[in-house]
């Protein structure tokens, strides 16, 4: 049998190996337990008021990163309710919640998004700004 050159040989092939799903489970939880830590991180640091986002006057792009991220972190976990949730969120704020996720689609990053493919958060991201944009 004559091979062409592109086919992969089987002694070429790399098996993969089977999805450990208590790895799965321990990873997301880790992720969880990070993105709280910092938010206890982050409010304890700002020491603001505890003022609704829509009653802020000097709202900016920072105050809503963390619905993209949550956007991001749930739609890779498969929980798309809580996923459409930040859609809504980031609707309220129109051109700013754009921006934001414009922000990220020019190359933001952060480290809770770090176990997430490049490609696919860059779909995310994709998604999530046409989200905004229908609503």
């Amino acid at each position: 049998m004559t091979m062409h050159p592109n086919e992969p040989n089987e002694d070429d092939l790399i098996p993969l190996s089977p999805l450990d799903e208590d790895d799965e489970r321990r990873r997301r939880q880790a992720r969880e337990e990070d993105l709280h830590a910092n938010r206890e991180l982050l409010e304890a640091m700002t020491r603001r008021p505890n003022v609704p986002l829509e009653h802020r006057e000097n709202l900016t792009m920072v105050d809503l990163e963390h619905f993209v991220i949550n956007y991001c972190l749930d739609s890779h976990d498969g929980h798309l309710e809580r996923a459409f949730q930040n859609v809504q969120q980031l609707r309220r704020f129109a051109a700013l919640g754009r921006r934001t996720v414009e922000e990220f689609i020019d190359g933001k990053e952060d480290p809770a998004l770090k176990d997430i493919p490049a490609e696919q958060l860059a779909n995310f991201y994709q998604s999530l700004l046409d989200e905004i944009r229908e609503g």
